[in-house]
């Protein structure tokens, strides 16, 4: 994540604000930002080490800093973590332009953009925890398959998620400007993984849809003609899409030259050829796609919008990332067959995901999850929004495939069209069942349901642990009393919050005493906990549905994650695996099953405690 490059003229000689000070702007930053903003939890003076073991695999390393693997103390969860040395030489600007950056990165709350979790501030340091993605980077995973290339299918899939990705940054105003496949990263090995943007280093927020931008950036194969001349719109975004387009599908870049100099030559002309012995299998549509993104004239070119739109994004495709037709036809097949089911059948959806336009109807267990989220007080949706943020990608990845399900047009947000026709593909639903739904799940009240907002409203008690319940109240203690406010509440909510609002939304009669009543000193850990278990909609563990959706996803899935998707023990998934891999190789099938509706029934009638459950996350290969 490297700085932004400076305006002309000379940098202000002022020293960088205290620690003090950089924290005290951090919280009136806050108090102005938004829910999505201040999910990032941040730390200032505090030692990183207290929180998690950093001394992870080293990932990468550049001039901004080092990447590393590190483990959450709490949660055993795994992060990215990059170390930004804050020496002698940052001045004042160079801190803004830091804190610009991390502004931009808390913004972006989308499926293929990483998230950042939290930052740790010290007086000579600055730690980043983020998402961590352990398939490597496009870049790495294009030079092993370049002789190969990418089939046609998996290129315009892999192509959509990213457009979707800039189109949402660029309608809220972010333009990324370092677009390449090395910022492109996968989130795990397997072939069905989906891909992340990241590193926003050098990228800026706009005002207005024409503000043109003058400094020296980006990666030489991917910028465009304007970039060069220092002259341009979030239009170059779009450009070094169409250079990775075309990179995916060639097996090398558009405009090559033996020299630097050459190499920019090429992009000022701007003349794309398609030679026949690479281009002759490839449609039509791609071509034209690739076209036009690289058009000369910024005013000329698609824009994200509109490559949204074009034919090669809006095909149906009948493969994912080496997920076969027959076999994803079958998987969708069978879970029609099932009427959905429970987060098990989701789990099969995530592994051969959909890709047609058309809404699915949401999965029955989830639709009860939302509608249970409904009645929940604000304290407690709001506390489930910091665990969903502070989830790993793998723990979330089936809820990822849900929303994306529900957001037929990639827009990175939920409508209140999309809710009302996802809920009516599973029963009928009345205008005032899907708005009072819609106005709970939507947390900050911007008018559409955001990713986190939507996992949020899909958790299980598996997800309501005690490690994540602690984390969550030390996240929501942002000044560290050990007892929740008002004040803490209406500071992670932000600035579309206000007391009397506030007051209304708060459901559990003992909350409402600890935070708004005369005797009122703030909610404990243990009220807290007590409110979060209390009447929380616990997993339909014994449907038959679920049982049999897993029997067909377990040969794609962990012990830890069928744990995960029951919300059970690993000892319960265990059994469930082991049944699932018998019957799946046809080897005393019946005896599989039954084995499995006993431990159902037995699971049915064992009361859980929600400390029992454990959640692993896999190893890591590489980041950068």
């Amino acid at each position: 994540m490297g700085c932004v490059a400076s305006s002309e003229g000379e940098e202000p000689k002022s020293p960088p604000a205290t620690l003090a000070e950089r924290k005290a702007k951090a919280r009136t930053k806050r108090k102005e930002g938004s829910l999505v903003h201040n999910l990032v939890h941040e730390e200032f003076g505090r030692d990183i080490q207290e929180f998690y073991d950093i001394e992870g695999e080293v990932l990468g390393e550049g001039i901004q800093g080092v990447v590393r693997t590190v483990v959450n103390k709490k949660t055993g969860a795994k992060f990215a973590m990059k170390t930004v040395p804050l020496g002698a030489g940052k001045n004042s600007l160079a801190m803004d332009q830091l804190r610009s950056e991390l502004d931009l990165i808390r913004r972006l709350d989308h499926p293929n953009i990483v998230r950042l979790q939290e930052v740790f501030e010290t007086e000579d340091s600055l730690f980043l925890v983020m998402d961590l993605c352990t398939g490597g980077d496009m870049m790495t995973r294009w030079q092993r398959n370049r002789r190969l290339r990418y089939s046609e299918e998996e290129a315009a899939l892999t192509v959509k998620k990213i457009v979707n990705a800039v189109r949402y940054c660029h309608k809220r105003c972010v333009v990324h400007r370092d677009l390449k496949l090395e910022n492109l990263l996968w989130e795990h090995p397997g072939e069905d993984a989906e891909p992340q943007l990241v590193d926003f280093g050098l990228g800026v927020k706009f005002s207005k849809e024409d503000e043109t931008f003058h400094q020296d950036v980006g990666s030489l194969y991917y910028v465009a003609p304007e970039v060069l001349g220092r002259n341009y719109t979030k239009a170059c975004d779009c450009w070094s899409i169409g250079v990775i387009a075309y990179m995916l599908l060639a097996g090398a870049p558009p405009f090559m030259a033996p020299s630097d100099e050459g190499v920019k030559i090429k992009i000022k002309w701007a003349r794309v050829s398609f030679p026949k012995e690479v281009w002759d299998k490839i449609s039509d549509d791609a071509k034209d796609f690739i076209k036009r993104m690289l058009v000369k004239s910024p005013a000329k070119r698609m824009s994200a919008d509109e490559a949204c739109a074009h034919p090669w994004m809006t095909k149906p495709r009948n493969k994912q990332n080496g997920v076969e037709p027959v076999a994803q036809a079958e998987a969708m097949s069978e879970r029609q067959e099932e009427g959905g089911g429970g987060e098990g059948a989701a789990a099969v959806a995530s592994v051969t995901p959909s890709t047609t336009e058309s809404s699915a109807a949401l999965d029955p267990e989830l639709v009860r999850r939302l509608r249970n989220f409904a009645d929940y007080g604000k304290l407690k949706r709001v506390a489930l929004g910091v665990i969903a943020h502070s989830l790993t990608p793998a723990e979330i990845r089936t809820l990822r495939t849900e929303f994306q399900n529900v957001d037929v047009e990639g827009r990175g947000e939920i409508s209140p069209m999309d809710l009302k026709n996802a809920l009516n593909k599973s029963d009928n639903y009345t205008d005032e069942e899907v708005e009072r739904l819609f106005e709970q799940i939507d947390l900050d009240q911007d008018g559409t349901i955001g990713f986190t907002e939507f996992v949020a409203a899909c958790l299980h008690e598996g997800h309501v642990r005690d490690e994540n319940l602690r984390l969550a109240f030390d996240r929501l203690d942002y000044d560290d009393t050990g007892k929740l406010t008002l004040d803490n509440l209406l500071e992670v909510i932000g600035h579309k919050s206000n007391e009397r609002t506030i007051d209304k939304e708060i459901t559990d009669a003992e909350v409402f005493d600890a935070l708004v009543g005369e005797e009122g000193k703030g909610v404990s850990y243990d009220l807290f906990k007590k409110a979060m278990i209390k009447n929380f909609a616990s997993t339909d563990f014994n449907s038959p549905s679920v049982f049999s959706t897993l029997v067909r996803a377990a040969s794609k899935l962990s012990i830890e994650e069928v744990a995960r998707v029951t919300g059970g023990s690993t000892e319960d998934a265990d059994t469930i695996v082991s049944g699932s891999q018998a019957t799946l190789h046809g080897r005393n099938s019946t005896d599989a099953l039954n084995t499995m509706d006993q431990q159902s029934e037995e699971a049915k009638h064992r009361q859980r405690s929600v400390d029992s459950v454990t959640s692993t996350e896999g190893d890591g290969a590489q980041y950068f």
